[in-house]
């Protein structure tokens, strides 16, 4: 696990296209799991987010749906990439 804490190290995970991000947040009572590809994952989130008064989570990167699984036991599926394969609602 790492964690994502500038736009230079932000910029250089999304271009490797390798792994997943977990998006934590104090105002929601989950966390979201995107593969590093997805769209939803874009710069301008990021940087809103680091740059808010109060920080109310981390973009978090893992190597592998392993390491997630291991470090999080509630996660939600983003509901664009669905990288934990799950059958979504809408589908």
């Amino acid at each position: 696990m790492e964690t994502i804490s500038t736009v230079t190290k932000f910029d250089k995970i999304k271009n490797k296209e390798k792994g997943f991000i977990v998006i934590t947040t104090q105002s929601h009572e989950f966390n979201i799991i995107h593969r590093v590809s997805c769209s939803y994952i874009m710069k301008k989130h990021f940087i809103k987010k680091m740059d808010s008064k109060v920080k109310k989570g981390d973009y978090l990167w893992f190597d592998s749906i392993d390491q997630v699984k291991q470090e999080f036991s509630d996660l939600r599926d983003c509901k664009q990439c669905n990288p934990l394969d799950r059958k979504l609602r809408f589908s």
